[in-house]
């Protein structure tokens, strides 16, 4: 990337940070593209579509099958707490950026896993038609919260591979929301991830995918 765009880059992302405002579709549409020209997630195919915030719980973004790509990215538009909480655990501008980076690398991380077949694009639909608190319930949340430990472990491998000295305050931030009670459910038990990533970082030495692989299988997340 050129100096030019990279200077255009950071003042648009000065314009968007400094308000703290919720980002629009077009400009969460950027995030992704510029999350998906990394080497991690360069091989994936994905389209992009929009819902009402209220329509989707929320959920600031997310990923579902789609017959002509890898997956669809659906991007939750209008007013949404969730996102705006997500967004005040950073303090600036630049904390905001790497948490709006950090959430599409951690959809893109999904993908991954449904395009190489690890996750079925089904999933989270089959975790939803299961009885709350049945052992089959129970199963599936462990089985979610793998799934995220998965996507959270791409999101910090990227974040570290485009900007180590960043990883740091990434690994914080992240770390303070994954154990705030607001966001905390039994479909996100992701705490042995963060417990090996403070204890061991990350192995520089490894090729990308295996350092995903590497930190996720340390943390031994029990599956049964």
């Amino acid at each position: 990337m050129s100096k030019l765009a990279l200077g255009c880059l950071g003042l648009f992302w000065s314009m968007v940070c400094c308000a703290q405002s919720i980002p629009s579709v077009l400009e969460w549409r950027g995030i992704f593209e510029e999350v998906r020209g990394h080497a991690l997630f360069r091989e994936l195919d994905v389209r992009y579509a929009k819902a009402p915030a209220e329509n989707v719980g929320y959920t600031p973004v997310g990923v579902l099958p789609n017959r002509h790509s890898t997956c669809a990215v659906v991007i939750a538009e209008g007013d949404n707490p969730k996102m705006q909480a997500i967004m005040d655990f950073g303090s600036n501008p630049d904390q905001v950026h790497t948490l709006l980076v950090l959430a599409a690398a951690h959809e893109l991380g999904h993908c991954l896993r449904v395009r190489h077949k690890q996750m079925s694009p089904q999933f989270w639909a089959l975790v939803a038609a299961t009885d709350e608190g049945s052992p089959q319930r129970r199963f599936m949340e462990r089985q979610a919260s793998l799934e995220e430990a998965y996507a959270d472990a791409y999101a910090l491998v990227y974040i570290h591979d485009i900007s180590p000295q960043r990883f740091g305050e990434a690994l914080r931030l992240m770390t303070a929301l994954r154990t705030d009670p607001y966001f905390e459910t039994p479909m996100y038990q992701v705490r042995p991830l963060y417990d090996v990533l403070a204890r061991h970082g990350l192995d520089n030495n490894l090729p990308l995918q295996h350092r995903v692989e590497s930190i996720v299988q340390q943390a031994r997340f029990r599956q049964n």
